[in-house]
């Protein structure tokens, strides 16, 4: 008879600090743009988005040695180092980017290119979506922002020698559609206009070229669920080929691009939707234009890449510049809880806290939550006794790990306001059972254990497992999923001789 014994792992998950990282004190900085680590090839007409995952993603461009590239990269903000990433099916420039709702990342158009494509950063791969309906001898697809509606917008504007009135298409994920052609009431700038969207999900598009090559200062904001139009606040300065985000102080960032000199510039300007205003902050250590911004799920803008002849051509092309917004001054100012919770176990707690001067009436706030692993939801905002207001979400992790969370609250006077937090789920407890084995010969192959998960999500190839024999010998275990419920572990072994064993699985 061998006679075993089981032993169970258990893994412990803490949240990180979200706002000072490894790269040092500087970054906290608030107010100030903060130089990190270049990336790992130069770029410019790329694309940047945030994963889910909390990394920072540069996306194709051209590197100015083999032109237009399929490359991938990814910063993440806690060691300050980038990595390479599985590489677009396409090859793209001057392109729509943007994160959406299920987590993925979207690679739209581009010069040349119709297709499309979407990134999952579970998986590592790209792709290929419903490729855009365009004809590429006339139109192209600079530029895209998510909606409101849950849907992706794309920008397309003439292609020389063409000329016509820009116009949108709206890419719908759950059925892997484009519209017809959205024609905006309001009349666009042809090309290199700025757009991203804020944590209500409109979309700003801001500058660009008019017909006859001059940049232009105005700024148009599209509410999708509303399908409503209007110009707001135009920038202090026409720009084009400028980089455009939100920062989690809910103001609209412009930065650098070219004037009417079509000189880089190193100026950036904050648009707050709750004023209508525009104010100059501290602008870039480089000079850029045709750079790539986005906003991180801690809230701060990432600016990466670009060209800045003032410099020399394409010094900036490997630079990322970080800036650190400081509290929302007239919209809500949201701080984010930690989350704690266990894998497989739905719970309902509180994510974020905020206050905002404006009102003191909760009804007046809406909010959501993006979980950190590709799932969004509604949260319900409440006055918490202290003058300030919480936010309240409900969800359920079927895995455990370390997840970057970003919850965003929106106003109706128009102000809004995002942070970034964290969330710690731990693992579910495993409960085992040893099997007593009987082997009338030295050599044994069959069933040593059996276990259940407490995370009814729980796969087999969550699992590994190694068996200790009781003679010095070790081996790798085979995990199955047992039709009656649990796993079993299944090893094979041949002993010297016969005799009384302590086996132990782990």
């Amino acid at each position: 008879m061998l006679n075993r014994t089981i032993q169970k792992s258990f893994w412990f998950f803490a949240p990180g600090a979200l706002l000072c990282f490894a790269a040092g004190a500087a970054m906290c900085q608030v107010g100030q743009w903060q130089s990190v680590a270049p990336m790992n090839w130069r770029s410019s007409g790329l694309g940047a988005a945030t994963g889910p995952d909390g990394r920072i993603y540069a996306i194709g461009g051209n590197d100015g040695y083999n032109g237009i590239v399929n490359f991938v990269q990814a910063y993440q903000p806690q060691t300050n180092t980038w990595t390479q990433t599985a590489s677009m099916n396409s090859a793209r420039a001057y392109f729509g980017c943007v994160t959406g709702p299920d987590g993925r990342i979207y690679a739209i158009g581009g010069r040349w290119n119709a297709s499309a494509e979407a990134y999952d950063t579970s998986s590592n791969k790209w792709s290929h979506i419903a490729p855009l309906p365009i004809d590429l001898s006339t139109e192209q697809v600079n530029s895209a922002a998510l909606g409101n509606d849950s849907k992706i917008y794309a920008f397309i504007s003439p292609g020389p020698p063409a000329s016509f009135p820009p116009y949108l298409r709206a890419y719908d994920i759950a059925t892997n559609t484009w519209s017809p052609i959205i024609h905006p009431p309001v009349t666009l700038p042809y090309f290199w206009s700025g757009i991203a969207s804020d944590a209500a999900g409109r979309i700003y598009v801001a500058g660009g070229q008019a017909p006859d090559g001059s940049s232009v200062a105005d700024v148009v904001m599209f509410d999708p669920r509303a399908n409503t139009w209007r110009y707001v606040q135009s920038m202090p300065t026409p720009r084009s080929y400028f980089a455009l985000a939100f920062a989690g102080d809910g103001r609209l960032y412009a930065i650098g691009g070219t004037a009417a000199t079509y000189t880089e510039d190193a100026a950036v300007g904050a648009y707050d939707p709750a004023l209508n205003s525009w104010a100059p902050v501290s602008p870039l250590n480089v000079p850029r234009a045709r750079s790539a911004a986005t906003m991180g799920l801690d809230g701060r803008v990432y600016v990466l890449g670009g060209e800045s002849t003032s410099e020399g051509n394409f010094l900036a092309g490997f630079s990322v510049e970080v800036y650190q917004p400081g509290p929302s001054s007239s919209g809500p100012n949201v701080t984010a809880a930690s989350i704690h919770a266990m894998e497989g176990a739905a719970f309902t707690s509180v994510v974020a806290s905020f206050t905002d001067t404006h009102s003191a009436n909760a009804l007046d706030f809406t909010a959501s939550i993006q979980w950190g692993d590709g799932q969004t939801s509604s949260a319900t905002v409440s006055a918490n006794g202290s003058g300030g207001f919480n936010v309240t979400a409900s969800h359920l992790y079927t895995r455990a790990g370390s997840y970057v969370t970003k919850i965003s609250v929106l106003a109706e006077y128009g102000g809004s306001g995002s942070s970034g937090g964290s969330a710690a789920v731990a693992d579910a407890r495993l409960t085992a059972k040893g099997l007593n084995i009987v082997s009338n010969s030295r050599s044994f192959t069959g069933m040593v254990a059996t276990f259940t998960d407490a995370n009814p999500y729980a796969a087999a190839s969550d699992f590994t497992a190694v068996i200790q024999w009781g003679d010095g010998k070790f081996s790798a275990g085979t995990i199955k999923a047992m039709a009656t419920g649990g796993f079993s572990v299944t090893g094979a072994h041949t002993y010297r001789k016969f005799g009384a064993y302590t086996v132990i699985v782990s």
